[in-house]
Order: structure tokens, then sequence, then C-alpha cells
């Protein structure tokens, strides 16, 4: 289900003080790489992803596919670096 405005600018200001919790290259999407991050959700509903590349359209891409992976919400892009927010389920509290 899509984000409305208000729960994105809540969640951007609650990660305002997060640290990037994974670095991506500027390659396709792994499906390994898909896990980590879903592995990452375990903890917590919102992270930020960097990744490392200086062309606009390729964090775009890189960003999509992984949201599309995971899946999961992207709530904004800031620069090479994305939030993303996936609200845990009661599947994920009994891993």
């Amino acid at each position: 289900m899509p984000l409305t405005s208000t729960q994105r600018r809540t969640l951007a200001a609650s990660a305002h003080t997060l640290s990037p919790a994974v670095t991506l290259a500027e390659s396709e999407i792994s499906d390994s790489t898909a896990e980590h991050v879903r592995r990452q959700f375990l903890a917590t509903e919102l992270i930020k992803v960097r990744v490392n590349t200086r062309e606009r359209d390729v964090f775009a891409t890189v960003i999509e596919q992984l949201a599309a992976k995971v899946p999961c919400e992207i709530v904004r892009r800031i620069g090479r670096v994305a939030i993303l927010y996936r609200p845990a389920t009661p599947a994920d509290e009994n891993d």
C-alpha cells in the first residue's frame, strides 16, 4: 500500500538520525543483497541505503530494483541515499 505524503514526512523525520545500514555498488541487485536488506528490516522498519554511484539514473534504477525485490516502500531519496520502509508483520516478529 503506497504511503501518504504525511506518512512520508513523518518517516523521513524519524530517519534523520539514522546512518546508512547498507551500502550498495552500482550493479544489479542480487538475491543475496535483497535478503541482506530483508534481514535489516527484521530489526527495524526504517533503514537508509547508500548507493555508490555518481549517476542519478543508476541510483534510481538500483533503488527501484531493491524496493521491488525486498519488497519495501521508498520514503525519500536524498543525494545517493534512500530511506526505505517496511512495516513489521507478525511473521517477521516470529523469526
